[in-house]
């Protein structure tokens, strides 16, 4: 799949995602398995691509930058509701590398305008290997000048270093 096709369905993810999770509630299970709305206390939406301040690596793969889709929402009592989705761009010039990172949030929070959710993703390492499932990850987003901002990932115990994002916008509310 090229990064155009990638990207595409990031943004396409992410669009879906913000449109049909709305802003006043966040679904969830109850302890019998029927779907429950709680009231949200925040809303993060977005779509764009950035690039990596400092030097980045996932799982031996130099970094260069990513595209990215988000569309999650908070409940006062912590827990999270949405997905994330990434597409690590990387490699090098004669063996370029795409790493497909896909998250649920479980639990999250935003304080002065940062949003800082965490979950299980599934990553894909672009190499023909299985995906890798159940990858703990943390997500910190600082939206900035422009609708954009920063993002920092953190994929199990490998932190990258902060994204600013170059398009696309990011929402916090």
């Amino acid at each position: 799949m090229s990064q155009r096709a990638i990207f595409r369905w990031v943004v396409f993810l992410a669009a879906t995602g913000a449109l049909t999770l709305p802003a006043w509630a966040v679904v969830r299970q109850d302890a019998e398995g029927k779907a429950a709305a709680v009231a949200t206390s925040s809303t993060v939406t977005g779509a764009g691509a950035g690039t990596f301040n400092g030097s980045a690596s996932y799982a031996g793969v130099p970094l260069s930058g990513l595209r990215f889709g988000m569309g999650m929402a908070t409940a006062a009592d912590g827990t999270a509701s949405g997905d994330f989705q990434s597409a690590l761009l990387g490699g090098t010039v004669a063996a370029p590398r795409v790493i497909a990172v896909e998250g649920r949030a479980v639990s999250g929070s935003v304080q002065n305008g940062v949003a800082r959710f965490t979950g299980t993703s599934r990553v894909d390492l672009g190499d023909g290997s299985p995906a890798l499932l159940g990858v703990p990850f943390t997500l910190t987003v600082v939206p900035g000048p422009g609708n954009q901002g920063t993002l920092t990932l953190t994929l199990g115990t490998t932190s990258l270093p902060l994204a600013t994002a170059t398009q696309g916008s990011i929402t916090v509310r």
